[in-house]
């Protein structure tokens, strides 16, 4: 019953999502281009969220903000309009070795999820002829690994990106009844909380 529970909210959270990216667009349209830290164009594949506060439409791997996340938002700055948030305080903070050491002991909880079987390693082409075509920026939770054992992340945001964005690609590939696009969402879900579970320590030991 509660995979039951969980997937009809990430049902709810795909729409929410897909009605937010659609007013991405619009903008997008209207202005010819969508501001965000990394200064690309316009991606539908992306989860996209608009700051209240100066109006900019951010990617959420880019402000380390997860779409199962936004929608429990009333509002949401960005890192430039309200730096000291606790959110965009722990997403922006330079990780230190305790961090990185929670970080490592997270992945290993993800690779041992078991939602976490489509995304251990890279698509193979051979399978899926077409998606590289499709998918501009592949990820995926061995490269994940690398990147963490390379000191390649420096924040929060940086790392909460790159996992957002296997979930983003499975769901931009696949459809929304697709057991891949199930297993996305809920593992999603699980990182959340223990994301918000290491932004609290981290709180805790400012």
């Amino acid at each position: 019953e509660e995979e039951e529970d969980e997937e009809r909210e990430s049902e709810d959270s795909r729409t929410n999502l897909k009605k937010r990216n659609g007013e991405a667009k619009k903008e997008e349209d209207e202005s010819g281009k969508v501001y965000c830290i990394c200064k690309q164009p316009y991606d539908e594949s992306l989860f996209y969220i608009q700051c209240d506060s100066c109006q900019q439409w951010f990617h959420g791997k880019c402000v380390g903000i997860i779409s199962k996340e936004a929608q429990l938002l009333d509002t949401y700055s960005c890192p430039s309009c309200d730096p000291s948030s606790m959110v965009n305080y722990c997403n922006q903070k330079r990780l230190d070795s305790k961090d990185v050491h929670f970080l490592k002991m997270l992945l290993k909880e993800l690779k041992s999820n078991k939602n976490s079987r489509p995304f251990l390693n890279p698509v193979d082409a051979s399978l899926v002829p077409d998606y590289y075509k499709v998918i501009k920026k592949p990820m995926d939770l061995s490269t994940i690994e690398k990147k963490l054992e390379s000191s390649c992340y420096s924040t929060l945001a940086s790392f909460i990106g790159d996992v957002t964005l296997i979930c983003d690609n499975c769901r931009y590939f696949n459809d929304d009844k697709s057991s891949f696009t199930t297993c996305a969402n809920l593992l999603e879900s699980f990182f959340l909380q223990r994301i918000k579970t290491f932004r609290q320590q981290m709180l805790e030991d400012k």
